[in-house]
């Protein structure tokens, strides 16, 4: 079998009874979720009565895109930018990559100084804080400005730009455009539409006016504009525009896919042109209103920092005050990266990650980024299960002798390192106020400073927790916490405040009966599963791994509530406490393996004689180690039915504990010698961490022969599998066995049992590798030494994982493969694979003790019959 994260027994009695839960799903999961209110940071609000500190917000085009059919900006050339008030002197931040369609550029946040504002100079300010984000971006719709956040203002050469703020009133009227050699530099608009349409001006055309054809088209521009807006045209001589929108919206914090085309010459004039009379003219420049476009992308950066900062803060790391940016961890050689975590530092560690590397670790991916979490997801997961393994063993040798039970061992584990114990951390650590969840959308999820609509999503909360009342069924069994908003649109939001709750439910519930998908979403509040507040706190203690090595990723797990230091109890560590001091203690390695000192003083002669018998010399010999104490050997090699070893138990335990040394051994290498995705990954350690392939290696190298046990039965099912895996090879080797399709009896399919891999295989191999790890006093780096000596395939494996018998023939006959299965004689399944080859049907049947060994039994057969 696979080795899989085990399977969770939860506590049912400590879930919040009282929170809306359709369907009750289960804490901890990725169908259980909850609205949390989005808080800016502390740092980021600008309050009425002060400070007033200015800081300058620096952009830069660092690679213009060649393609790109309008006019470039460089912003580093405009003596008109945009700064930001905020009552805290904040870090420099960034600098930070936005992917504009023009090009790449860089934007950094510095502090400037102190300034001096009255009362009616903040009035003024906030009114252009306003028309930049209401008007400019168009990103408050259903919004109402509340202020207290930070606020953008107008700089001048780097000073702030009162000219502009005195001169700007929110009621006053448009201007006319004014025809001048500076035209390119102003945002126009059209006054004869309806709607409010923004664009800038690309080219003045001298060579054109208002008595040219239109392009396409049969009238002049003076004649179009009389027949269908009524509007006569007066200034003859005045020239056209050419002109592209300021309304655009682009995702700036992954480059674009779609590449632009350079746009031929006389195909440039082939477009919509303006003619400069009918225009109306912003109070900004272009240039400003371009650093506007990529002002919510630098705030959205900037927050998300502070808050990555801040996570530390709280955990008590002295994070540096100078600056925050999207740094990568560091570029180390794989190997010195791998062999790093397997080293224990047991000094205290001065290396945390930075803040841009928290900030990867709390970035799903589902936020569209370029950078996430996934990755680091399955290091700290891999970790948390391997120190948490240690941890328990020892708690249970001190606490209940060797008497603890491993199954014991195994429950205690799957609770500390199950989502629902996680997710209840990242509650604790208020992961939820620093997570990045969703794709960064100003216009739908981006929550503009100063702007709420909390009346209207509050409103929308209250008819998600009754959305369920009005099914019944398996629709009603879809449902969870936040299922309303996909049945919404934006136009419900119109008047949805002087709706009724049953007009609003009944029309959504029609939807989704109807399965007429809409969608909206929320400014004010994330909409987070349980299970992303525990990928977080795994990714968190991946990161802290990788920057600040085992030790300070114990350390790390031991301030949020994962103490797993040896002078703490089982008992604080279920009730997640954290640690109140930094001081980590490691516990020391076992000595042996004996039951009690009566046998260790006692019992040397007869633990002699087992070793002889047990010929532990050979087994050293063919490891390349030799144990310091043979007792761990002996425990490793010996089987429960074995009664003659009284010195020692049998294997489970160091079984329980060479489990998960072997995954954090497998995964770090795998993790650190490939930049394969969470997916492959798993893929990988699943081809490698297996009892098939443990028992494979076992037999290999001829060490299944040294194991102690009285089972005859045991003894036949080793003895079938070796026998078998002889066939396999055979069958490979020998190209002419069956090849031939015509070879195959159709009249009555053939037929294989599958011969089970015996798990005491792997098991023992397991416990062998627990064995080295207790008797070389926790050195990781020799256990991997043995570990890569009995698999030298590792490598081949990492590069072409090998699939399962039945996803290789669904593969090699997609869409030609059917199961069925019915019972046998005796106790075993029957499962017949037919496969369709061209216009013939072969038949293959598979036995096994049940229907997946059976299943796998046909697809071997049939894989060895049609290679």
């Amino acid at each position: 079998k696979v080795k899989t994260r085990e399977v969770v027994i939860e506590d049912e009695d400590d879930d919040d009874v009282d929170e809306y839960n359709p369907n009750k799903r289960k804490a901890g999961t990725k169908k259980k979720r909850n609205f949390y209110e989005k808080e800016q940071p502390e740092q980021l609000k600008c309050k009425d009565e002060g400070p007033f500190f200015l800081h300058t917000i620096e952009i830069k085009l660092e690679r213009p895109n060649p393609n790109f059919k309008y006019s470039l900006y460089h912003p580093e050339n405009d003596s008109s930018s945009i700064g930001i008030l905020a009552s805290s002197v904040l870090p420099n931040l960034g600098p930070f990559d936005l992917h504009s369609p023009s090009g790449l550029y860089s934007a950094t946040i510095a502090y400037s100084k102190q300034i001096p504002l009255t009362s009616d100079q903040l009035r003024l300010v906030k009114i252009f804080h306003q028309y930049i984000f209401s008007s400019v971006l168009k990103v408050t719709k259903f919004m109402n400005f509340k202020g207290e956040d930070l606020l953008v203002i107008p700089l001048k050469n780097m000073g702030v730009d009162f000219q502009l703020i005195n001169g700007y009133s929110a009621q006053s009227s448009p201007k006319k455009l004014r025809f001048c050699t500076e035209s390119e530099q102003l945002v126009i608009f059209p006054t004869y539409k309806m709607k409010t349409e923004h664009y800038f001006v690309e080219e003045v055309i001298s060579f054109m006016n208002i008595d040219s054809t239109i392009p396409g088209e049969t009238s002049t521009f003076k004649e179009y504009f009389l027949e269908k807006y009524g509007k006569e045209l007066q200034d003859e001589s005045q020239p056209l525009l050419r002109i592209s929108s300021a309304d655009k919206r682009s995702y700036m914090l992954v480059p674009s896919n779609t590449k632009s085309k350079q746009k031929n010459k006389k195909d440039l004039y082939n477009t919509t042109l303006f003619v400069p009379e009918l225009m109306g003219v912003e109070q900004i420049s272009a240039g400003l209103w371009k650093q506007a476009q990529m002002l919510p992308f630098i705030l959205h950066r900037a927050s998300s920092l502070i808050s990555a900062s801040q996570l530390l803060s709280d955990l008590k790391y002295r994070v540096s005050e100078g600056s925050l940016a999207l740094d990568k961890f560091p570029d180390i050689s794989l190997q010195k990266s791998f062999l790093d975590l397997l080293k224990v530092e047991k000094s205290k560690s001065d290396r945390f990650p930075s803040t841009g590397n928290i900030l990867q670790a709390l970035t799903l991916r589902a936020a569209n980024d370029c950078f996430d979490m996934e990755r680091l997801e399955v290091l700290g997961d891999v970790f948390l299960k391997f120190s948490t393994g240690v941890f328990l063993y020892y708690r249970s040798l001190e606490e209940h002798g060797l008497s603890a039970d491993e199954g014991d061992l195994t429950t205690k584990r799957s609770k500390l390192v199950g989502n629902k114990n996680l997710f209840k951390i990242g509650q604790n650590i208020q992961l939820h106020n620093k997570m990045v969840c969703v794709q960064m959308e100003p216009h739908t999820t981006w929550r503009s400073p100063g702007f709420e609509s909390l009346e209207l999503e509050n409103r929308i909360k209250s008819l998600d927790a009754q959305f369920a009342e009005f099914f019944n069924g398996d629709k009603k069994s879809t449902l969870s916490v936040g299922s309303l908003l996909s049945w919404l649109t934006e136009e419900d939001l119109e008047d949805m405040m002087s709706k009724t709750d049953r007009d609003v439910l009944g029309l959504a519930s029609q939807r989704c009966v109807e399965n007429n998908a809409a969608g909206i979403k929320l400014k004010n509040f994330h909409l987070i599963s349980d299970k992303s507040h525990a990928d977080c706190v795994e990714a968190l203690i991946g990161s802290f791994l990788l920057t600040s090595g085992q030790s300070g990723a114990l350390e790390f797990m031991a301030k949020i509530g994962i103490n797993l230091s040896a002078d703490n109890s089982t008992e604080n560590v279920m009730k997640r406490v954290a640690a109140v001091s930094g001081d980590y203690q490691y516990f020391k390695p076992q000595t042996d393996a004996f039951f009690d000192d009566h046998v260790r003083l006692n019992e040397q002669g007869r633990a002699s004689s087992l070793y002889l018998k047990l010929d532990a010399q050979k087994i050293e010999s063919i490891i390349g180690y030799t144990f310091s104490e043979k007792s761990f050997l002996l425990q490793a090699f010996t089987h429960a039915s074995y009664g003659d070893n009284r010195l020692t138990e049998s294997y489970e335990k160091l079984e329980y504990l060479g489990d998960a040394v072997l995954d954090y051994l497998v995964t770090t290498y795998i993790y650190t010698h490939t930049k394969a995705d969470p997916g492959r990954i798993t893929d990988i350690r699943s081809a490698l961490v297996n009892n098939n392939m443990f028992a494979s290696i076992v037999v290999e190298n001829e060490l299944h022969p040294y194991i102690l046990h009285y089972t005859p039965m045991l003894q036949n099912k080793i003895q079938a599998y070796i026998e078998d895996r002889e066939k396999d090879r055979m069958t490979s080797a020998n190209a002419e066995i069956d090849r031939s399709l015509g070879l195959i009896n159709e009249v009555e399919p053939p037929e294989l049992e599958m011969v089970e891999v015996p798990k005491v295989l792997g098991d023992v191999f397991e416990s062998l590798i627990g064995a080295v790890y207790l008797d070389s006093g926790h050195n990781l780096t020799k256990v991997w030494k043995i570990y890569s000596k009995l698999c030298p395939q590792l490598n081949l494996v990492m590069d072409n994982p090998p699939l399962n018998m039945k996803k290789q023939l669904m593969e090699k006959f997609p869409s030609k493969v059917t199961f069925s299965s019915k019972p046998n004689s005796g106790l075993k399944v029957a499962v017949t694979a037919k496969i369709s080859v061209g216009s013939r049907e072969y038949e293959f049947k598979g036995l096994g003790m049940n229907k997946a060994l059976a299943t796998l039994a046909a697809c071997k057969l049939a894989l060895r019959k049609l290679s």
